[in-house]
């Protein structure tokens, strides 16, 4: 019986061990129970932060706050609490923030560079994430840049009201398109004006060619004077009086010869009467050439010389 006792104790003593080994796993598994690091945190103002408010890192929540006491600074102490397997490098920043839209304060952890990691019961350095303001104070400054604008557009459309009741608009539109009517007219003149422009250029340009022209066929008809002068200065230069003395003498010789002839009758048995004749007119005939070619006193330029 004593034995049979004995074994029933142990029997409900190894259950009970199993029982609480179980039930520690299963807490220990479910984050209740856990082995913990201590960090500690001061802040000017905690801005309604509480106890068990969660710790988080990047989102993920890593622990809570464990107390909160006002120093004797007039700081306020936070007491954080972080699961051991957490790893927090060197550096790293406690931020008051808010999760979510309800707008709970919680602690967000940013991670430093290193090099080493962070020791238990470690001062961390603090900072303020600005999305802890209340949504008032936040929406405050669109609300008021929203009423600005609907002011602005209030007036506008006031003065617009005001135009158009007094026929100003109108007035004001009506001048914009004779502005408008007037604006394309002066680009159509602009556009003759220029092509007025390159036709007179190119009327220049023609006249100019052409004054080149004339400057050489005036050159050219200068040469041409001067060589004609040159040639009358040496027409008048030939000695008239001695041909017209010349003719007047081989006329005598030639009244001579036919007087000769018509009172001898030489001229078919004298060779030397023949022959003074047919000299003397053809000295007549080159005589009258001479005079008709180059007749003394005449120029074809200038002044005749006398």
């Amino acid at each position: 019986m004593a034995e049979a006792k004995r074994n029933y104790g142990n029997i409900i003593a190894i259950t009970i061990v199993v029982i609480l080994a179980a039930g520690y796993y299963i807490l220990r598994s479910n984050g209740i129970i856990m082995k913990e690091r201590h960090f500690y945190a001061y802040f000017n103002d905690v801005k309604g932060l509480q106890a068990s408010s969660a710790v988080q890192v990047n989102g993920v929540r890593v622990g809570k706050i464990a107390d909160i006491t006002l120093s004797s600074k007039q700081y306020i102490k936070l007491v954080l609490t972080v699961n051991d397997d957490v790893k927090l490098p060197q550096g790293t920043r406690a931020e008051l923030s808010s999760a979510g839209l309800t707008g709970d304060k919680i602690i967000n952890l940013i991670p430093g560079n290193g090099p080493g990691l962070l020791a238990d019961e470690t001062t961390l350095p603090t900072g303020l994430d600005t999305s802890v303001m209340p949504v008032s104070v936040q929406v405050t400054p669109y609300i008021e840049t929203f009423k600005s604008i609907l002011n602005a557009s209030d007036i506008t459309l006031n003065g617009i009201n005001e135009l158009i009741r007094t026929g100003t608009l109108t007035s004001f539109t009506n001048a914009l398109i004779s502005l408008e009517t007037d604006t394309r007219s002066y680009a159509k003149l602009a556009a003759g004006v220029n092509k007025k422009s390159d036709e007179i250029v190119h009327t220049i340009d023609d006249f100019s060619h052409s004054t080149a022209k004339l400057a050489a066929k005036n050159k050219d008809i200068r040469n041409t004077i001067t060589n004609a002068d040159s040639s009358t200065t040496r027409l008048a230069a030939k000695p008239l009086r001695q041909n017209v003395e010349s003719i007047q003498a081989s006329l005598q010789t030639i009244r001579k010869s036919l007087k000769d002839i018509n009172d001898n009758n030489k001229l078919l048995n004298d060779k030397k009467a023949y022959n003074d004749a047919n000299a003397s007119l053809q000295q007549t005939t080159n005589n009258m050439q001479s005079t008709m070619e180059h007749p003394k006193g005449f120029r074809i330029i200038g002044k005749s010389k006398k």
